[in-house]
């Protein structure tokens, strides 16, 4: 199963998860929007949305006990797809230096919650997303990439 299948019940429960998802629906809601309905106000509710959820993810970060926990890894990820998707693209900048900023902030958090951490079919959902961001992240930082770990290799062998 793909990770977005287990939002919904985890929805009410983390408020970082649930600021991204809002942040997500947001803006798709206003995709839906016929053109001429599009208004000033609907880019700002989908900006304070963004807002709010980068706000609940940096409590999350900051949180000893949220920090390495696989919703917030997954509000890390969701803020991650809308920024490349929906934020940079308007501003017309290199959408890769940022993106590569996020996988490797996102790389982090995966490392430090360890191999061992990623017991459950929704943690290890998020690791097969972000394996190849992972790996391409260190390929193009000429680094060596944690997944290769023996721990890693035997998780990623069991997700997959």
């Amino acid at each position: 199963r793909r990770f977005l299948s287990f939002i919904p019940s985890r929805y009410d429960h983390v408020s970082s998860l649930r600021y991204a998802t809002d942040c997500i629906i947001a803006k798709l809601e206003q995709l839906m929007l016929p053109v001429e309905r599009r208004t000033a106000q609907t880019n700002i509710t989908v900006l304070l949305r963004y807002q709010r959820a980068l706000k609940e993810l940096q409590m999350a970060l900051d949180s000893e006990e949220d920090r390495t926990s696989a919703e917030t890894l997954c509000a890390t990820q969701l803020l991650g797809v809308f920024e490349v998707r929906f934020i940079y693209p308007p501003l017309q900048v290199n959408i890769a230096d940022f993106w590569i900023r996020h996988v490797i902030g996102a790389s982090r958090l995966i490392e430090a919650r360890g191999a061992q951490r990623f017991e459950t079919e929704f943690e290890r959902s998020l690791l097969v997303a972000h394996m190849g961001p992972t790996v391409m992240a260190a390929f193009l930082d000429n680094s060596p990439c944690f997944l290769a770990g023996e721990q890693w290799q035997h998780v990623m062998r069991s997700a997959v």
